[in-house]
């Protein structure tokens, strides 16, 4: 039977096969407190793999064999817990576009960003229809200031921004309202 020591001390050479002895070893003590974070980790590494391999499926179907394992948010459990916090959102296939949204904006290219924002917007998702806006207001800050420019395509912009229904008043939405 493999021990918990033999699993942390493998995902450093063979995450694959610290990962199957982590299953074989929660399958015969699942409420073991250690078994839980050695097959944690493991299923770590693994969702790292499935995203690096685009395989989102896999990445949370992972996911929630963590949560399953139903470890507590304790203290000792706080980096365990931090760490799938963060790595949820990578099970997401939408995350690597927004992270490209995010460079393209952050080289002030804000009409590609919005480009790539615009159709994630479809899924009802609050916190991209939130960055899109951004992206809006960027994009017809820079439009208004051309001496000439479509009032088609700011007309257009508007009813995007105006679709997201977004929380009224906020710091954004005056600034899109000055824009106007």
């Amino acid at each position: 039977m493999p021990t918990t020591k033999e699993i942390f001390a493998l995902r450093k050479t063979d995450k694959q096969r610290a990962y199957e002895l982590a299953v074989e070893l929660i399958s015969i003590s699942p409420n073991d407190i250690w078994n839980k974070r050695a097959y944690a980790w493991t299923i770590y590494d693994q969702i790292n793999l499935a995203v690096s391999n685009q395989d989102f499926e896999k990445a949370k179907l992972l996911f929630t064999d963590f949560e399953n394992l139903q470890i507590p948010e304790t203290d000792e459990e706080k980096l365990i817990h931090e760490k799938f916090s963060r790595i949820k959102q990578h099970t997401d296939p939408t995350w690597e576009i927004v992270q490209k949204a995010r460079e393209e904006s952050e080289k002030k290219n804000h009409k590609i960003a919005l480009e790539l924002l615009l159709p994630l917007t479809e899924n009802g998702n609050k916190e991209i229809k939130d960055k899109c806006a951004w992206e809006i207001f960027r994009v017809l800050k820079d439009t208004v200031r051309k001496t000439e420019y479509d009032i088609n395509y700011v007309s257009e912009l508007l009813k995007h921004y105006f679709s997201f229904a977004l929380d009224k008043p906020s710091l954004l939405h005056s600034l899109i309202l000055e824009q106007v």
